[in-house]
């Protein structure tokens, strides 16, 4: 499985991550570290820092933003 993506945030205006299969923990920054588990839905607000920090073999998300193309901060 791929590593952790590593703490950053986006430049955009809405960003909602629903998990469709499996299990996945997030860091976001200042708010904590999530375990998100099929079903769960995270609406992040614009500008939150965050992490995939890791996920199950079988875990699939769909992410859904606005506008569709965006950048990206390392942080």
């Amino acid at each position: 499985m791929p590593g952790p993506t590593g703490l950053h945030s986006h430049d955009l205006d809405f960003q909602m991550v629903y998990v469709l299969a499996g299990t996945c923990r997030f860091d976001y920054g200042p708010h904590g570290v999530h375990d998100l588990v099929a079903g769960d839905c995270v609406h992040q607000p614009p500008g939150v820092p965050h992490d995939l920090l890791s996920r199950s073999a079988d875990c699939q998300i769909l992410e859904i933003t606005s506008p569709a193309e965006f950048s990206t901060q390392a942080l």
